[in-house]
C-alpha cells in the first residue's frame, strides 16, 4: 500500500463550507493520484466523517428495502442535487429548520446540508 500525500478531516459545517471542503478534496485525489469517479466516491465517502455520512445515506437510501433497491439504480442526471434538496427540506422534523430552509432564496442542496448541520449542532449544544 502507498503512502498518501496530506489528510481531509471529517467535514464541519460549523468551521467551512461543503464547496471549500469538496475543493479539499479535490487537491487530495490529484496530490495522490486517485482517478476515477468510482474510486472518487468511496474515498470521499470514506472521509466526511460519521454525521454526514448518516445524512447522506438517510437523504440517498429510503427506509423501505424495495425502495432502496430500486434508488440504487435510478439516473438522476443533473436534477440529483435538486432532488436531494427538495428530500432534505421536506424530511426534515424540526419546524424551525424546515422554515429556515424554505425561507432561503436560492438553496441549494449544499447549502441546505450545511444550514441543517448548523442547526443540528447549536440545538445539541444548547441542550435541546
Amino acid at each position: 500500500m502507498s503512502t498518501l500525500v496530506g489528510t481531509v478531516s471529517p467535514f464541519d459545517s460549523a468551521s467551512q463550507l461543503w464547496d471549500e471542503y469538496i475543493e479539499m478534496f479535490k487537491y487530495f485525489f490529484q496530490a495522490n493520484g486517485i482517478e476515477g469517479a468510482d474510486k472518487m466516491k468511496v474515498v470521499l465517502l470514506s472521509g466526511i466523517g460519521a454525521s454526514t455520512y448518516s445524512l447522506l445515506r438517510s437523504l440517498l437510501c429510503p427506509a423501505k428495502p424495495e425502495l432502496k433497491k430500486l434508488a440504487q439504480h435510478c439516473e438522476f442526471g443533473a436534477t440529483l442535487p435538486q432532488m436531494l434538496r427538495d428530500r432534505l427540506v421536506c424530511g426534515v422534523n424540526d419546524d424551525r429548520m424546515q422554515r429556515r430552509l424554505l425561507s432561503e432564496v436560492e438553496l441549494t442542496f449544499e447549502k441546505a446540508l450545511t444550514v441543517c448541520q448548523a442547526m443540528a449542532s447549536a440545538n445539541k449544544k444548547g441542550g435541546k
